[in-house]
């Protein structure tokens, strides 16, 4: 298969980089303003969306390059090489935060024990491999200035080639864990169908980020210091996995955003049947919200251990959302 021309790089780059920033906008609303309980997975994501858009300035000004080597036929291999070396740092920087964020969020919606100390074991690996990733291709040369150039001393650099590859195949890896690793957690919800065709919608997107992964380990593979400039597949698939990562760990935090405009998308309302004594004891230690979560609990067993050791935070503004949406169906009703 042929590379794709500096344009179409350039034009999917753009849009890709223009639909992240929409749904980063709406989560980063949605989280302040109202389910008014933004954290650090909030901040990470913001770093992600960052470097997209840093990856996404220097694509374009690698397009000119080309373009106006292409017209004068004089290559500017040395600036074009600053530009990649730098675009690779924000792709690793940002495909790194994004996975943070995903973690970060899986902590926020499950409170099991053993789910979460595996989520925390991944979250110190990724967060190791972020940095291994920044550091290895901002000092693949020492001096840093051999990177661009056209022939470096013997033995100024590390073997590119290999810490490319090394630094692909562990990012295809935990792009896999993190997708795996809530499946059986999200299964065992007592969802409605259309909850669950959501959910499939959401796994099914980050099926895409794995396939994107594959395809830009494939081209890696023979991809050297000296040919980085001609492979225009490597931006495109990069640019890509950012932009699909940002969007996916967006739209796991419109929840509270949905509840509020479309209510019945999460269950028709019905009015709630005692909740267990145990559960009743566990929430009245949050003021003001007992009612609410008891109504919740109706609809949603599963949120809620059987073991209180279990029961790892507090009910968050999504849980209060949803009840009010359902006990204001149920007065109107009554």
């Amino acid at each position: 298969m042929s590379d794709p021309d500096d344009k179409t790089v350039v034009i999917a780059s753009i849009a890709l980089t223009a639909v992240s920033f929409v749904f980063i906008s709406l989560r980063l609303y949605t989280r302040f303003f109202v389910a008014r309980d933004a954290g650090v997975a909030e901040a990470f994501i913001a770093i992600a969306m960052g470097s997209n858009v840093s990856m996404c300035v220097l694509i374009v000004k690698v397009s000119i390059l080309s373009f106006e080597n292409d017209r004068t036929y004089n290559l500017d291999r040395t600036r074009i090489l600053k530009l990649l070396w730098a675009g690779i740092i924000s792709y690793n920087l940002g495909v790194g935060t994004v996975k943070i964020s995903i973690l970060l969020q899986y902590l926020r919606i499950f409170a099991t024990t053993s789910f979460r100390i595996i989520s925390w074991l991944i979250l110190v690996i990724t967060s190791t491999f972020i940095f291994w990733s920044v550091f290895s291709t901002i000092f693949n040369c020492h001096p840093i200035t051999d990177f661009w150039r056209e022939v470096p001393p013997a033995g100024a650099c590390l073997n590119t080639s290999e810490v490319w590859l090394a630094n692909s195949i562990v990012n295809l890896a935990l792009n896999l864990t993190i997708l795996i690793l809530p499946i059986t957690d999200f299964f065992r919800m007592r969802t409605l169908k259309r909850q669950k065709a959501l959910l499939m919608l959401l796994f099914g997107l980050g099926l895409s980020i794995i396939i994107i992964s594959a395809v830009r380990l494939h081209y890696t593979l023979s991809t050297t210091r000296a040919t980085l400039n001609t492979n225009t597949t490597l931006p495109l698939t990069s640019t890509l996995e950012l932009s699909l990562g940002i969007i996916l760990s967006s739209t796991l935090s419109l929840r509270s955003l949905t509840i509020r405009f479309f209510p019945d998308l999460f269950g028709p309302p019905s009015c709630p049947s005692p909740v267990p004594s145990h559960i009743s004891n566990y929430l009245s230690h949050f003021p003001g919200r007992h009612d609410r979560e008891s109504h919740y609990y109706h609809h949603n067993p599963h949120y809620y251990n059987d073991s209180l050791s279990e029961l790892a935070r507090p009910p968050g503004r999504d849980v209060e959302l949803l009840a009010e949406a359902k006990i204001t169906a149920c007065a109107t009703a009554e």
